[in-house]
């Protein structure tokens, strides 16, 4: 399926750092006659690794908030101050479970001597033929309990949090009669879960931010630096699945910001894991540093309106898209066939018609970059390389002339020939192969 306006969309966007996008190309007739050409998403692969089946009744008895205090003081030092804070987080205890909470972000280490976790890959078929998969490294995290009651000598906007945090590196589906264990791995599947507790707070700048402490059960490193995982060479694998002596670890340390609003050009959350133990104890890993973005439970705030209208008024004229107009469905359903067409269906990519030779130029699919680690997979450009839409939200309103407009914002992927599309479904992750944007209908 080929949307209309995507070759002029990539060309002409492709060195945005944001792209502004012209829904107006979403026509009724697009919808009735291609919906059935594309690869349908209607019951998309599930990964069945679990944040916490816990769910929310993981709390913490709080009992570390003066060791919380003293690690978290660097991040709270601008913490505002608001007497309706406490009245009003009674009621938005659960938004704010829902909202700041999120699953299959990424997470990246530095290269070091000492890794955080191991991983055994597993092998995939590329154009190449097979190559190793190393999978994707995800972290999900879960806020499970907010507790009113303060028990901090600092004051502000401030309240002792419970979170789970689930750390780990996997490449394929997971099967759900996999028992979930404080610490898992199997060919194609690391997990670490992590228990914690701290703080939750607003800050002057607008941020909010989680500063935590957490335990959990970290896999015993061998002696040697090189090999820190010298106890897979010894391990059988005839059940798939390893069980190597595990140590209790209190000394982790988790900081997580999350942006106030979610808008064109802040979403990311950002944050860091690391250990609290001295480089020579055998438990320290290097720091690691995760990313993720504001998701479905948090409301967009359109705002890029001025830029978008220039942006698509200027575009329409130059490109010359009139023939379209009648076309173009402009009811109140627009936001729900919206929806229905970009969200439940992965949309193919077709080479420009203009490619005749293996050049860059045929290479290049508007904004998005292919990570180098990949590009030595891809012999065949992104032939095969599709669309996928996240995070859809759409707001229809009626003009005094009773007529609808539609604001519409959502995250871009292009999901790569040999990549696992249950996966990529579900990161929330955001890289050089995502693209965030915002536009209308008009």
């Amino acid at each position: 399926m080929l949307v209309p306006g995507c070759k002029k969309w990539s060309y002409g966007c492709g060195m945005c750092t944001f792209i502004l996008i012209c829904l107006a190309y979403l026509s009724y007739y697009t919808y009735h006659v291609n919906l059935s050409e594309a690869r349908g998403l209607d019951d998309p692969p599930a990964v069945e690794i679990e944040v916490e089946r816990e769910g929310t009744a993981y709390r913490s008895s709080y009992s570390r908030s003066q060791e919380v205090l003293q690690h978290c003081i660097p991040h709270l030092m601008h913490v505002s101050h608001d007497a309706s804070f406490l009245r009003e987080m009674e009621n938005k205890k659960q938004a704010l479970t829902n909202e700041l909470s999120f699953t299959y972000g990424e997470w990246k280490q530095a290269s070091g001597q000492k890794p955080l976790l191991p991983f055994i890959p597993t092998f995939m078929n590329t154009s190449n033929g097979q190559a190793e998969d190393q999978g994707f490294q995800f972290i999900s995290f879960r806020v499970t309990d907010v507790n009113l009651p303060s028990g901090y000598s600092l004051q502000g906007n401030m309240v002792n949090v419970s979170a789970v945090l689930q750390v780990g590196c996997i490449s394929t589906i997971v099967d759900k009669s996999t028992e979930e264990q404080d610490f898992l791995v199997q060919p194609g599947l690391t997990s670490l879960k992590i228990r914690m507790e701290g703080v939750y707070a607003e800050l002057e700048t607008g941020e909010r931010v989680f500063c935590m402490l957490g335990s959990s059960r970290l896999p015993l490193r061998g002696k040697s630096a090189s090999q820190p995982w010298d106890w897979l060479d010894s391990m059988s694998i005839g059940g798939s699945t390893f069980s190597p002596t595990l140590v209790d670890d209190l000394k982790l340390k988790a900081v997580v910001y999350f942006p106030r609003d979610l808008t064109l050009m802040s979403r990311g959350v950002f944050g860091r894991l690391e250990s609290l133990h001295n480089t020579s104890e055998s438990l320290y890993f290097d720091p690691v540093d995760l990313f993720s973005q504001l998701g479905p439970y948090s409301n967009y705030h359109f705002v890029a309106g001025d830029m978008v209208n220039a942006a698509c008024t200027a575009r329409d004229t130059k490109q010359g898209v009139d023939w379209l107009s009648s076309k173009v469905y402009r009811g109140k359903e627009f936001c729900s066939i919206a929806e229905d067409l970009l969200t439940t269906q992965l949309v193919d990519v077709l080479f420009n018609w203009n490619c005749s030779s293996s050049s860059a130029a045929c290479n290049n699919f508007g904004p998005f970059l292919v990570p180098k680690e990949l590009k030595s997979l891809m012999a065949e450009g992104l032939s095969g390389s599709r669309l996928l839409v996240q995070d859809f939200q759409c707001l229809i309103s009626e003009e005094s002339d009773e007529s609808y407009t539609a604001n519409v914002s959502a995250i871009m992927k292009n999901l790569l020939p040999f990549q696992n599309e249950g996966l990529v479904y579900h990161r929330s992750n955001f890289d050089i192969l995502s693209l965030a944007v915002e536009g209308k209908e008009q």
